[in-house]
């Protein structure tokens, strides 16, 4: 069955996507977006390995805010990595001009520009579903929603960017951004979702029938330095992460940085575009594994600051620009080195 993950940038593109999502539905498409797909409690890695595990198709709302977005920036790069190995297709829609990225040029781009109407006609046809024309639909659907503030007793806002301020029961919806100012509590029916960044102030407690989900957020998560080896250079690796940590740098290794149960590409791009930079070992072995060579990928779309260690074998020739050290006797890396890896972990 034909599944549509709908990647996009929540606070501004929202009711854009919101509307695709609700057509793709009528139309007999099944989709995945955020916050709505994302179940209570669940974590951001966990729901998007899960969207992404059961769709068919990527698409990418394109505006010039949603390449600023970390989040969105995670889930295409998740995207390229599936699509280069046959398991998903990517498909860029233009809602508003932006500059399309080199790596995302060589895709079918489908334009909402002009008309709302015109761009699903074709995103339908793409996806091999029949769509009846609605009429009165166009391409004011891609403008973002009013901010709404309401306040009062048991006051209630609902939309993008949306706040409520009251002595009683409060819920934000729409695309579950905003902030919340209430008075002792907050009663709700199904428990209280915050997505995004999001402030919560309350005089007591939560009530509601379930747990309070809070997903999407990175903040206070300290800096790290990614390392990319080949698991046949994993005496030296691991020789190089005990090194480093003893110099204070916090650094995120595969496999034991991952999760049980997270699949291993969205939590290594997960982890990638949040690094302050990436220090990978070159060998013959990491130059012919497709992880490594993929990981490296990532980290130049995302211009994450790479440093190069050659463990044996000639350095890569793509990598010829950078700066390497040369370990093929065994040794670590200098003190320049380490000092080099923390600022980059302080500039972050």
């Amino acid at each position: 069955m034909t599944q549509v993950f709908i990647s996009h940038d929540t606070e501004s593109d929202g009711k854009f996507a919101q509307s695709l999502a609700k057509d793709l539905e009528d139309a007999g498409v099944e989709v995945w977006i955020a916050p709505n797909s994302i179940r209570p409690g669940e974590q951001w890695i966990d729901a998007v390995s899960r969207g992404l595990e059961t769709s068919t198709h990527f698409t990418l709302v394109s505006t010039p805010k949603c390449y600023q977005s970390p989040w969105v920036r995670k889930e295409y790069n998740a995207a390229l990595l599936l699509e280069s190995d046959g398991e998903i297709q990517v498909i860029p829609l233009q809602v508003k001009k932006a500059k399309i990225p080199l790596f995302l040029r060589g895709f079918q781009l489908i334009s909402f520009l002009e008309a709302y109407e015109k761009g699903f006609q074709t995103l339908a046809n793409l996806l091999g579903v029949k769509y009846k024309h609605k009429g009165g639909k166009s391409g004011t659907a891609a403008e973002p929603a009013e901010p709404a503030i309401v306040t009062g007793h048991g006051a209630v806002a609902q939309g993008a960017e949306a706040m409520a301020a009251g002595a009683g029961g409060v819920f934000v919806g729409g695309n579950h951004v905003g902030n919340i100012n209430t008075g002792p509590q907050i009663y709700t029916g199904g428990g209280a979702y915050v997505s995004g960044d999001v402030s919560v102030a309350a005089g007591r407690d939560f009530v509601g029938r379930d747990k309070i989900a809070i997903v999407r957020t990175d903040k206070g998560k300290e800096p790290r330095i990614f390392l990319a080896y080949d698991v046949r250079d994993k005496e030296y690796a691991h020789r190089l992460a005990h090194y480093l940590g003893s110099h204070g740098i916090n650094k995120w290794m595969a496999p034991g940085s991952i999760e049980f149960g997270t699949r291993w590409d969205v939590a290594i791009v997960d982890a990638i575009v949040d690094s302050a930079a990436m220090v990978v070992i070159m060998s013959p072995h990491s130059s012919s594994s497709r992880w490594v060579q993929q990981e490296l990928r990532v980290a130049e779309r995302e211009a994450i600051p790479i440093y190069p260690i050659l463990l044996s074998g000639t350095p890569f020739e793509y990598l010829s620009k950078f700066q390497c050290f040369d370990a093929r006797d065994g040794a670590l890396p200098p003190d320049p080195f380490i000092r080099k890896l923390k600022q980059n972990q302080t500039k972050a």
